[in-house]
């Protein structure tokens, strides 16, 4: 099963659609494998990705603050502009960005391994695991809706936040990480392919 994510997001997770199971055991005999557990997609660990996330947005941080030291340099912004909240409105958009990305591939793993714990560790024909997997389909969807809701609101209340207190945070900086969110997200998948060439 592969899961999309709302607004086309990201595909995370993978997870075989029939999970191979043993056959019902004999009596006395060893039992049937569990279900198994969801696991993020491409290999490597969540913290591996974050890691890979999190350098993208420094970089993107780095770059941010050089435009404006070099806007400030040549006498474009007010006199007395500092780069402080540049820096620090960086990296509130990059830690925002980061635990955006935690929560959403902890509520799918969590959707995932629901949905697995419905399944059981029954073997089904192709038309049997469908028929499960429609009337089901619902605990995924219901979790990727809640989670689209906290982050939005999150990323929302994090702006709003960085207007309201400009003398700490930039709005433009805070706003940049969450920007490159996804195209940080593109570049390290085609790193990834490219690499296993």
């Amino acid at each position: 099963m592969v899961i999309i994510m709302n607004d086309n997001e990201e595909k995370l997770i993978k997870e075989d659609p029939a999970p191979e199971m043993t056959p019902p055991a004999a009596e006395g005999t060893e039992e049937r494998k569990e279900s198994p557990k969801a696991t993020p997609e491409r290999g490597g660990s969540i913290g591996a990705q974050i890691g890979g996330i999190a350098l993208g947005e420094l970089t993107v941080n780095l770059i941010t603050l050089i435009v404006f030291a070099a806007i400030k340099g040549a006498g474009l912004l007010k006199e007395g502009f500092s780069l402080a909240p540049v820096i620090f409105g960086g990296l509130l958009g990059t830690a925002v960005t980061v635990l955006n990305f935690l929560i959403l591939t902890l509520n799918i793993n969590s959707a995932i391994n629901k949905f697995l714990a419905l399944r059981g560790s029954k073997e089904m024909g192709d038309e049997e695991a469908e028929a499960f997997a429609q009337k089901n389909s619902m605990v995924i969807q219901n979790a990727m809706t809640r989670s689209y809701i906290i982050r939005s609101l999150l990323m929302i209340g994090v702006l709003v936040g960085a207007f309201l207190l400009p003398g700490w945070f930039n709005v433009i900086a805070t706003l940049v990480p969450l920007v490159c969110y996804r195209p940080i997200i593109y570049l390290s998948e085609l790193t990834k392919k490219k690499g296993r060439k």
